[in-house]
């Protein structure tokens, strides 16, 4: 498997082993304060603190050339050390002008983060912005991994 480090002067891309842990296997890189990095189709973040709008528009950024280059995009979220993040933040999320449906799988989310996930969600319906974001909510790392290695498969299926 390989996987690429996105920076502003291209991608770096090695080869990696595959293990159980994505963080095991992978160098990632720093958004702000958040860690990212670009496996394939999937975004992985790791959250901790504040989460900025410059932060989130830097991220769907990476997200939309993902989609671009695969045709998908999987958002697999540690959110277990995120902080409540503010209306701006949740503005930038809710307003994105997303490139086709993104697919989102967390672990670690706390009550008030799935209220905002909601309220997100929401004001995309109510702006017209369609479903946007699909996700699933996990309460640890080891079943979200098997619920997006399960959908990547399920959607390998049904490609022509």
């Amino acid at each position: 498997m390989w996987f690429c480090l996105v920076d502003e002067g291209g991608s770096l891309c090695r080869e990696a082993q595959y293990r159980d842990n994505m963080s095991d296997a992978v160098e990632f890189r720093k958004a702000g304060q958040q860690s990212f990095a670009v496996v394939d189709d999937v975004l992985w973040m790791k959250f901790q603190g504040e989460y900025t709008p410059d932060e989130a528009r830097e991220l769907l950024g990476i997200a939309d050339d993902i989609y671009r280059k695969r045709g998908r995009v999987f958002l697999f979220a540690d959110l277990t050390h995120l902080k409540v993040f503010g209306p701006e933040t949740r503005r930038a999320l809710a307003t994105w002008k997303y490139l086709g449906t993104y697919t989102g799988v967390a672990f670690g989310v706390s009550l008030p983060l799935r209220a905002i996930g909601q309220l997100v969600l929401g004001a995309q319906r109510l702006l017209g912005l369609g479903p946007a974001l699909n996700g699933e909510v996990f309460s640890d790392e080891a079943a979200a991994r098997a619920w997006l290695d399960a959908e990547r498969k399920r959607l390998d299926h049904k490609s022509p």
